[in-house]
């Protein structure tokens, strides 16, 4: 027996240990004490992997907390003796610092000890390493070789670990059919992360074919599973009806399941649902508990939506410096959204002083992005010098990039610089085919300066006709251009039968939207009794608040004009008086609507 137990401890003290801990001394096993060493270290690896398997995205501290303090001594006994299951427990606590000093570079030798010889949950656990360059270098070939030795032998993480390589290209050619197949195989054993990700591949359909009847039933899998990614997606599914009829009522309750283990996209789509009473009672207030949350996880679409709610007290108390805080918070983490909102404070001086030249860098750095609708305010700022150096060559720069990518906006001001000689020559049919472009996507400055120059003839033939067509579907939406060019077609009869009364009523949206314009050609009307009775005082309440609203200098000179000849001939001093009444009230109420 002497013998036996010299044999024994020459052994351990030369075999070389990756894990090499800090104990007092080695320790002399018996063969007796070696057996029971053994099964403890098996089951303790084994409860290992079924804890990966059944808590995917818990903490391995989680796991390893309970057991560390009885079983450390044992684990680090059974690495000396190069038993893989004990190798494969010491890299776990050098990766945690738990029992030891953490140091990946000894967990990266504990595990590759383990993974040469087979054993798969070491293999997994080396390919992490190798993929996020954890302890090593980063090596994504090295790590799709370990997966998939660690995968070919049925362990369910790799399966799915090398499923995600094929799906992007990592370490492997990109390959979505033979990604679907690994996660398929580790979703039979129970991996719910796999079954979310096939359901993801069938979502997408990148390279297969889109297929959202499979899509749910993975999500749906792994939702009932506790995976609280799956559950968050087939609650988007129900909300939507996407491979399946809406139900906004279990969609709710999906994102609830997934909100209540604190994944922050799911807790962000219950606040939306609160807030706007989809599958459950509007409730501001829970909408912004919820999104408050998610944000203070970092979500930065959380972020906006908080800062949205800071900056309207909707759900809470107006605070324009709390709403700046969350959306540079936003900002920060690239979002293209935050960034154009922090411009828009920083030009309004919304929770900070009024900054130009900030505001104008945030929307540079989204036009920068591809965002184009920054592309296209950075183009107007360029066009205005606003907050950058005044620049047509530069405007008309970001005005083409976003047109020729199909943004309306920006084929309307593209239109604008060929209609008038801005930054390039003169070219009317140039301007009118931007204007066609924009206008044709419903886009409403478009379609009334489309209607502008039929009207004219600018740049097209002469065509009232289409003219009061373009107008008629500006003035829908309530543009006011549009509005007064279909009112001056229902006067004269351009395009359509002459209707006086119908000129009256598109002048009169037209002049509760703030055009001067539309209020002196009203005035107009009230003095002829046209489309509408004669009212003098009407007329010359119309006429004041004209000359407070026009923009141009001729229409204000007429404007006043009109109010002087009431004011010595037209009215009485107590006519005067109402009218005038009536101009300060409207101008009021309309200031306070633009607040």
């Amino acid at each position: 027996m002497h013998r036996s137990c010299c044999a024994s401890l020459v052994l351990l003290l030369l075999v070389v240990g990756a894990c090499k801990t800090n104990p007092d001394s080695l320790l002399n096993l018996s063969e007796a004490d070696v057996a029971p060493l053994r099964v403890r270290v098996v089951h303790d690896a084994e409860a290992y992997a079924r804890y990966r398997l059944v808590s995917p995205d818990r903490p391995i501290a989680e796991f390893l907390k309970p057991l560390v303090k009885k079983h450390l001594t044992a684990w680090q006994q059974a690495a000396r003796t190069n038993m893989p299951e004990g190798q494969l427990l010491c890299g776990l606590c050098f990766s945690v610092g738990l029992g030891v000093t953490s140091n990946e570079t000894e967990s990266v030798r504990c595990y590759r000890q383990a993974a040469e010889q087979g054993y798969a949950p070491a293999q997994n656990n080396l390919a992490f390493c190798y993929y996020h360059g954890r302890g090593l270098e980063t090596n994504k070939v090295k790590a799709a070789n370990w997966y998939e030795k660690a995968a070919l032998q049925g362990y369910a993480p790799a399966q799915n670990s090398l499923g995600i390589c094929y799906r992007d290209g990592s370490g492997v050619l990109k390959n979505v059919a033979k990604a679907v197949q690994w996660f398929q195989k580790a979703a039979a054993q129970g991996h719910a992360p796999a079954a979310y990700n096939a359901g993801d591949c069938y979502a997408k359909g990148v390279e297969i074919e889109r297929d959202m009847t499979n899509a749910v039933a993975f999500y749906r899998w792994a939702a009932e599973h506790g995976y609280a990614r799956a559950q968050s997606s087939l609650g988007t599914c129900c909300l939507w009806g996407v491979g399946m009829a809406t139900n906004a009522t279990a969609g709710m309750q999906w994102f609830q399941k997934a909100a209540e283990q604190d994944y922050p996209p799911a807790q962000y789509a219950l606040g939306l649902c609160y807030e706007s009473g989809m599958g459950t009672s509007t409730n501001v207030a829970a909408g912004v508990k919820w999104m408050r949350l998610a944000a203070e996880r970092e979500y930065a679409p959380a972020e906006v939506s908080l800062s949205k709610s800071y900056e309207t007290g909707s759900g809470v108390e107006k605070n324009p410096e709390a709403a700046f805080h969350w959306c540079s918070l936003a900002a920060e983490q690239n979002n293209l959204d935050a960034a154009k909102m922090l411009s828009r404070y920083y030009a309004e001086g919304i929770g900070v002083e009024k900054n130009a030249s900030a505001s104008a860098t945030w929307m540079i750095y989204a036009a920068r992005q591809g965002d184009l609708q920054a592309e296209n305010r950075v183009g107007e700022l360029c066009l205005h010098g606003f907050g950058v150096k005044m620049d047509v060559s530069n405007a008309l720069t970001w005005f083409s990039q976003a047109a020729m990518q199909g943004y309306a906006p920006s084929q309307f001001h593209l239109g604008r610089c060929y209609e008038n000689g801005v930054g390039v020559v003169r070219d009317l049919k140039e301007a009118v085919k931007w204007y066609r472009l924009s206008a044709e996507q419903g886009y409403a400055p478009a379609q009334s300066d489309l209607g502008e120059c039929y009207y004219q003839g600018k740049g097209v033939n002469w065509n009232p006709a289409e003219a009061f067509t373009w107008f008629y579907k500006a003035a829908e939406q309530e543009n006011m251009h549009g509005m007064c060019g279909l009112a001056i077609c229902y006067k004269f009869g351009y395009g359509t039968e002459s209707d006086l009364a119908e000129s009256v009523k598109w002048y009169a949206k037209a002049a509760e939207g703030g055009s001067g314009w539309a209020h002196y050609m009203l005035g107009l009307d009230y003095a002829d009794g046209s489309g509408v009775e004669h009212d003098m005082v009407q007329a010359c309440s119309h006429y004041m608040i004209a000359v407070e609203l026009v923009t141009d200098d001729q229409t204000r000179s007429l404007a006043a004009g009109q109010v002087d000849a009431c004011h010595t001939e037209r009215l009485s001093p107590q006519e005067y008086d109402h009218a005038r009444q009536l101009a300060h009230a409207w101008l009021d109420r309309f200031e306070k609507t633009k607040k």
